[in-house]
């Protein structure tokens, strides 16, 4: 993308550095999931760079844009609306999506935000969520969890499915020659825009300046 292009999202402006380079605090934010998970869902093919994508591609095709993406856009909404229960929902729906592996990997990279976020102040929907997730009554699963943060620190719905997908290639990547974010179809860009559209919301457009 040229540098002298903006993204425009339904609910306000978002940068195309934001959504290439991510967020300097958000980075802060997720940093013991980056540091302390093997992976949360994605597990890369890391012998090559063409495998590494091909399995990124699998995973965005089976997973994130069927199933993760969705509830990630429903528990944002349950969150902006303060409906913990809607978020709860969101959360359990999740598990009955993904294998119990990645359920399993999921929740506890959700526990460690959870342990991240525990002293912001002025929790919200949020430190409701907590005491349900304290209480056993919801999994805490790191999509679910990170929404509810996002809307906690006022992120876009853009923002929160473009850093989802980057902490999900930057955890299964950390160890690699081969961490440069893709590009193109499979850019997270381009795959918070086609989860959007898939769900009915107003899609990203990309405004190229002269």
């Amino acid at each position: 993308m040229s540098d002298r292009a903006t993204i425009i999202a339904f609910e306000n402006w978002v940068s195309t550095d934001d959504l290439t380079h991510g967020l300097d605090w958000v980075r802060w934010l997720l940093r013991s999931v980056r540091a302390r998970c093997q992976h949360i869902v994605f597990q890369g093919d890391i012998t090559s760079r063409v495998h590494l994508l091909r399995t990124w591609e699998k995973f965005t095709r089976h997973t994130f844009l069927p199933a993760i993406g969705p509830q990630i856009i429903r528990a944002w909404q349950a969150a902006t609306e303060r409906d913990v229960t809607a978020l709860i929902e969101a959360d359990t729906s999740l598990s009955a999506l993904l294998s119990p592996a990645e359920t399993g990997s999921s929740r506890r990279a959700g526990a460690l935000l959870m342990h991240t976020t525990c002293g912001a102040k002025f929790q919200g929907l949020l430190g409701h969520y907590r005491i349900e997730w304290e209480a056993s009554r919801t999994p805490g699963h790191l999509a679910t969890t990170w929404a509810a943060a996002g809307v906690l620190f006022q992120l876009s719905l853009v923002n929160v499915l473009a850093e989802y997908l980057r902490i999900e290639w930057e955890t299964a990547t950390r160890d690699t020659p081969h961490t440069a974010p893709p590009h193109g179809t499979h850019s997270f860009a381009a795959l918070t825009s086609l989860a959007l559209r898939t769900q009915n919301q107003p899609a990203l457009r990309l405004v190229r300046h002269a």
